[in-house]
């Protein structure tokens, strides 16, 4: 979570992947989902629904 360029906070929700390639590769991230709050505990209390839905732990 991070603050935004205004008053609120920011969850930001994105597809991390790894491109294999040989013993190495590189990992890319596109942005999925960007929700605004306007207080730090409904911004952790929105992290958690999402991780719940997700079944990310």
């Amino acid at each position: 979570m991070a603050t935004g360029h205004s008053e609120g906070w920011l969850i930001q929700i994105d597809h991390v992947r790894l491109h294999k390639a040989g013993d190495g590769g590189h990992w890319s991230s596109v942005p999925l989902v960007r929700i605004k709050t306007l207080t730090r505990s409904h911004a952790w209390a929105v992290a958690a629904a999402v991780s719940r839905m997700l079944d990310i732990d």
